[in-house]
């Protein structure tokens, strides 16, 4: 008699277990399946077939960050401009010199004088991303400068080649630079 009992409260145990298991994985499906969506939200991108694109078309321009005289400056400057004219400027692979007030502009022919301020540089290192403002036209500009207002002194400097990138492969740039990002909140 006792072990019938106990043959059947471990059969309604391993029941329950199994039930309480199957209750679980469902919700960690939807759990999972809402996490998705919360980033492909915030990411911009959409999903089919587990392949991830960015939403619209994206232009990228492209250039090698160098020194100014004996500062060292070095990363890759990403312009991007989505087709609704957000558009953004990324320093990455960044590894400045550190400036007690260093300044980025995008610029033309290198000359911060002819240029839009896009913000202060607040890291040597890494990858910043700058909101290039409204109603500024990033392809009128051919170059990017690191420049230090304390001292007047240009840090950095990247020219831009003539040509954009509007194919899938700047769009996948794009999605990389905002996994970059959220990376970087998390």
């Amino acid at each position: 008699m006792c072990n019938k009992l106990t043959a059947i409260s471990l059969a309604l145990m391993s029941g329950l277990l199994v039930l309480a298991g199957c209750s679980a994985m469902d919700s960690k499906e939807k759990m999972m399946k809402k996490d998705d969506k919360m980033m492909e939200e915030k990411s911009g991108t959409s999903s089919s077939k587990g392949i991830s694109k960015p939403k619209g078309m994206w232009k990228v321009r492209t250039a090698k960050l160098s020194g100014i005289g004996s500062h060292q400056a070095a990363g890759t400057v990403l312009v991007s401009t989505e087709k609704q004219d957000v558009a953004t400027l990324t320093l990455a692979d960044l590894s400045v010199d550190r400036v007690p007030d260093g300044r980025v502009y995008l610029a033309k022919g290198g000359d911060y004088t002819k240029a839009v301020e896009l913000g202060k540089l607040m890291q040597s290192s890494g990858t910043a991303v700058f909101s290039i403002p409204k109603g500024i036209a990033p392809g009128d500009y051919d170059s990017v400068v690191i420049w230090c207002k304390k001292f007047n002194v240009g840090i950095g400097h990247a020219f831009f080649e003539n040509k954009t990138m509007d194919t899938e492969a700047a769009m996948m740039e794009k999605k990389m630079k905002a996994d970059m990002n959220d990376g970087m909140t998390k």
